[in-house]
């Protein structure tokens, strides 16, 4: 934080708390409770930021209703082959509870908060002719003094995003950006020393999210302009043969994958929940591998690949190596 006290942000036991430590860690403040029970932050690491002002700003979502599977909705998932094993390669589906996001913020390094003041954001399409759906699990990042970007997982293939310019007090209602997305999280960082922001995310066009190709596809992209626009794509992960590093934007509406999906590439897995952490020059990049996603159980492990900024930057689209 800016007097140089460390914050952590805690989601356990369906509430968020703040401690701080003066002390590098030694010993730590009790919690102070920031939310009202059943709110989450994103699962990426660093999903708090700290401002240019001092100000703490900690995205949140909450889901309204109940996520449990009822019975008679067991049948109702989404099943490919991987040679001759059945896989999930949905989630989240026939399961009616939309999700909604906001910020809580606060200028006196965590001793109260506040919401921010213009509610909740969830995406509406044409002011609510359209509809509306869940803008859940944001990141946020500030890319000018009092200025801040905040990017949605949602389930219409791309990922939202809501600006604003009061330093987080108020948001502007959450619309498409061009990032191709399956309903998946993604992690957004700015380049110390630069305006520029860096986004990695699960790259995935409506046709792919369809065929159960949704997270196979890890990606990065850069921003120069504060989010309105995003260019110069690479791949981080890419595990089917597939390997585009831009996907066009497919029309926004809602994508799931079908009943049963054509067979899966043999190469497939998951590359989920990227977390970016930006230091002396590199990008760190962890993230999980889910490999082998039958019907029960998975095989998941943790994965990390570092960069140095200037692959991100570099003409071309070829993977790195894998560290």
């Amino acid at each position: 934080m800016k007097s140089g006290a460390i914050g952590v942000i805690d989601d356990r036991d369906r509430k968020i708390t703040f401690s701080r430590s003066d002390d590098e860690g030694k010993t730590w403040s009790q919690p102070v409770q920031m939310s009202e029970p059943h709110v989450h932050t994103g699962r990426q690491h660093d999903s708090a930021i700290v401002t240019s002002s001092g100000r703490i700003v900690v995205p949140v979502y909450r889901q309204i209703g109940r996520r449990e599977m009822v019975p008679e909705q067991k049948h109702f998932v989404n099943l490919a082959l991987k040679g001759d094993e059945w896989m999930r390669v949905g989630s989240h589906d026939f399961e009616p509870v939309p999700e909604l996001s906001w910020v809580y913020y606060s200028d006196d390094e965590g001793q109260t908060w506040h919401r921010n003041a213009n509610g909740e954001m969830m995406v509406t399409l044409d002011y609510e002719a359209g509809g509306n759906f869940s803008a859940e699990e944001p990141v946020a990042v500030e890319y000018a003094p009092e200025h801040l970007l905040m990017l949605y997982r949602t389930p219409l293939g791309r990922l939202f995003q809501s600006w604003s310019s009061d330093d987080g007090t108020n948001w502007t209602l959450p619309r498409p950006s061009t990032l191709s997305a399956s309903r998946a999280p993604a992690a957004l960082k700015r380049i110390p020393g630069s305006d520029d922001l860096l986004v990695v995310w699960n790259q995935a066009s409506g046709d792919e999210i369809q065929r159960g190709l949704q997270r196979h596809r890890l990606s990065a992209a850069i921003s120069q302009n504060g989010g309105a626009s995003w260019k110069m794509h690479k791949n981080i992960v890419c595990i089917d043969e597939d390997d585009r590093s831009y996907v066009e934007p497919s029309p926004v509406r809602y994508y799931r994958s079908a009943r049963f999906s054509p067979r899966l590439p043999a190469s497939h897995c998951w590359a989920i929940y990227p977390a970016v952490i930006i230091s002396k020059g590199r990008v760190i990049i962890s993230y999980y591998e889910v490999r082998n996603r039958p019907l029960e159980g998975n095989e998941t492990r943790p994965a990390m690949i570092v960069l140095p900024i200037e692959f991100f930057y570099k003409k071309g689209t070829s993977m790195p190596a894998k560290k």
